[in-house]
């Protein structure tokens, strides 16, 4: 399975957190936002990962935790699976 992680936060940030944070998950791409043309629901980024990791994106499975995650993966085609212990609430 490959891994990824994209954020709306600073693209230094985030690689700094997820390396801190998770620093036995083995995730191929750690990515944050560098320009805010590409930021969610934008899924320019996201479909780039897809061809990075060679998986369409009907293939793939993206799982955020705010309704802003859930309309990326729309966006990008992708599988949207909501996470209740994130940024946002179950409501």
């Amino acid at each position: 399975m490959k891994l990824a992680v994209f954020s709306n936060k600073a693209d230094e940030f985030t690689k700094q957190i997820v390396l801190a944070l998770l620093p036995k998950w083995n995730f191929e791409a750690i990515v944050g936002l560098s320009s805010e043309e590409y930021k969610k629901p934008n899924p320019f980024v996201l479909l780039q990962i897809s061809e990075k990791f060679g998986i369409r994106p009907e293939d793939i499975i993206y799982m955020g935790d705010s309704g802003t995650d859930m309309q990326t993966a729309n966006n990008a085609g992708m599988y949207a699976v909501g996470a209740l212990w994130g940024f946002r609430t179950k409501e």
